[in-house]
């Protein structure tokens, strides 16, 4: 990777949301227990938007 960007290719980053990393996420894990505790539900979410859910027993 490039160490250094030109002022000509800095120009053309308008729009850093598109950029992945090029802004932090707001991004959050919850842990929910399920099956009187023997288990748990590993929800994630990112920008307050749902993404997944992994069960682990």
């Amino acid at each position: 990777m490039k160490r250094n960007f030109s002022s000509l290719e800095n120009k053309k980053l308008n729009d850093l949301k598109a950029i992945t990393g090029g802004l932090m996420d707001s991004s959050a894990i919850n842990y929910v227990p399920t099956n009187n505790g023997d288990c748990y539900d590993k929800e994630t979410w990112v920008d307050h938007k749902y993404k997944s859910t992994i069960e682990v027993c």
